[in-house]
């Protein structure tokens, strides 16, 4: 007998565990426990009870889908109205990030529609004048973009407002960016002839008159103004590279004096460009500590100064220069981005090359050059150099790869690098032939140019020049270059070394030293020179003070 057996009551008797009630399912219920047949009425209830358990269920499961189905629709309205808002607010931004200048189309005499010569062309030949001025224009600094006011031209309406999305866009941009418009007319004058004008965001502008011949010429003059009013700074740097530096200079001049405060510092630092290349080095000094005082986050001033400091051979001032060069020019937005990626990847390299550690130097180098950024080809130069410092002279003639071309009138590339192997190899004679060359030749270079090349070359040719016995010659080299000079004191010291003069050679060792505390050469070389001459504990402190300066050397 099973468990459900010994529960049901024996045959005939009754089961007064149920409960009695004249409610039919109860009834029914009652029955099919006690294993009677229900009556019809009790069958039917539980019938008709079931199909209603059964249509509850149906129902509470369709009830669950469509709040399951409400529930991703709300999410989904919740996740379109964001990305509207991302949407509205990246259009938002972007408008008032935009820094453009935008033709509109000019103003012509009929006569000149009638023949073609329509309001937009005219805009359109304008256009291609500032395009191609802004090409020819080398800078650092980023430019602003001309753009035709004909070509965002987008058809789709946004619904019930009856305005495109391009007619929003410049709405926008208007409002929230910093958009100049560049509008202009041409008239005929009674005489018969054209007056040109063209004018930026309003500003007043020159009437130029031309012949119908010399529409051309005068569309070119009306850019250069308008490329004058717009971006004054690249403006000055198109007028040095056309070689017009008078008018660069007055240009330069007039920004640093009444420009805005971006303006100002930028005017800054092409004035010391120009004062660096004509040779006025303590002009470039005076000038650019001013400059780094009014602006001391802008690197290219930092930069300017370096090479004015370096070309006088005053190398802590340049050494701390260049580290506020390469720390600040990776800021700023008003940089070309690709020029102002290579010219900071560069100084940093340099950095370490300063600092003896040439295995960060190199890495820095070879970086940059596969970035591709502008002026690659001088990365892996640079990368070359490094690496012929660090002795491996196997990749650096690699990086180098051919080396065609002439490093100065008359002397070729590939002399320079050979003198620059013998140098790490201490193959003095051979470093030494292209000298003649290189002297005749910087005779023959701008006088800027000539001070920077004389401090970096001619001390390390007359150290050369001693130590295979030519003192003297190595003396004549020096002349004309300041005493005081970090890289002439070495210099000198090496000579005097090489002629047995110990206390003068240690005297300018030490001066050298004590001058550029950031820098370890003078005391690497001063150690070498005491260890030549059998000066072992005063070359092993030189060496350890050379250590500390580049532990990485």
């Amino acid at each position: 007998m099973n468990a459900k057996d010994q529960n049901r009551p024996p045959d005939g008797a009754k089961d007064d565990s149920l409960p009695v009630s004249p409610d039919p399912l109860t009834i029914a219920v009652r029955a099919q426990v006690a294993g009677e047949a229900p009556g019809d009425t009790a069958r039917e209830m539980l019938l008709r009870q079931t199909r209603l358990i059964e249509t509850d269920l149906k129902h509470r499961g369709w009830q669950i889908a469509r709040e399951r189905a409400m529930a991703a629709m709300a999410i989904l309205m919740a996740a379109l109205a964001f990305a509207a808002v991302v949407l509205v607010a990246g259009v938002v931004w972007s408008a008032s990030q935009y820094r453009g200048l935008t033709i509109q189309p000019f103003s012509v005499p009929q006569e000149m529609e009638a023949r073609g010569l329509t309001g937009t062309a005219v805009a359109a030949r304008l256009l291609d004048r500032l395009a191609e001025m802004q090409a020819q224009t080398s800078s650092m600094r980023a430019a602003n973009t001309y753009v035709d006011s004909w070509g965002d031209e987008v058809a789709v309406e946004i619904p019930q407002t009856g305005v495109s999305a391009g007619e929003l866009w410049r709405f926008l941009r208007a409002w929230l960016g910093e958009e100049v418009r560049i509008t202009g007319e041409i008239v005929r004058t009674p005489g018969g002839a054209l007056q040109i004008t063209a004018r930026a965001g309003g500003q007043p502008a020159p009437l130029i008159a031309a012949d119908e011949n010399e529409l051309e010429d005068a569309l070119s003059q009306a850019a250069e103004a308008i490329f004058a009013r717009t971006q004054p700074y690249r403006h000055a740097v198109y007028l040095m590279d056309s070689g017009r530096m008078d008018e660069a200079r007055s240009a330069l001049e007039r920004l640093a004096a009444e420009g805005a405060a971006t303006d100002r510092k930028w005017a800054l630092a092409g004035l010391m460009g120009l004062l660096i290349e004509e040779g006025r080095y303590d002009e470039v000094i005076a000038l650019g500590e001013h400059a780094a005082a009014a602006h001391p986050d802008f690197g290219l001033i930092h930069s300017n100064l370096r090479g004015a400091y370096e070309a006088l051979g005053q190398a802590e001032a340049a050494h701390q220069a260049l580290a506020l060069a390469a720390r600040h020019m990776r800021s700023g937005d008003d940089y070309n981005p690709d020029v102002r990626r290579g010219m900071a990847e560069s100084l940093a390299g340099d950095l370490h090359l300063q600092r003896h550690d040439y295995e960060t130097a190199a890495r820095i180098f070879a970086q940059a050059a596969a970035m591709d950024v502008a002026g690659a080809q001088a990365m892996r130069h640079q990368q070359a150099y490094a690496e012929m410092s660090r002795r491996d002279f196997t990749t650096a003639r690699r990086l180098r790869g051919v080396t065609e071309g002439e490093f100065l009138p008359g002397v070729a590339m590939a002399d320079l690098y050979a003198a620059q192997e013998a140098y790490f190899q201490h193959d003095w004679r051979t470093m030494l032939a292209p000298l003649p060359a290189m002297l005749a030749a910087v005779e023959e270079i701008p006088e800027g140019f000539r001070g920077q090349l004389m401090m970096n070359l001619a001390p390390v040719m007359a150290a050369a020049m001693s130590r295979i016995g030519d003192p003297d010659g190595g003396e004549a080299l020096l002349q004309g270059l300041p005493e005081d000079a970090y890289p002439v004191m070495i210099a000198r010291a090496d000579i005097a070394a090489a002629r047995g003069r110990d206390e003068l050679a240690d005297a300018l060792f030490a001066a050298a030293s004590e001058a550029a505390p950031s820098l370890a050469d003078a005391d690497l070389a001063w150690g070498l020179a005491r260890l030549a001459r059998g000066d072992r504990d005063g070359a092993a402190a030189a060496l350890r003070e050379a250590a500390r300066r580049a532990p990485l050397g």
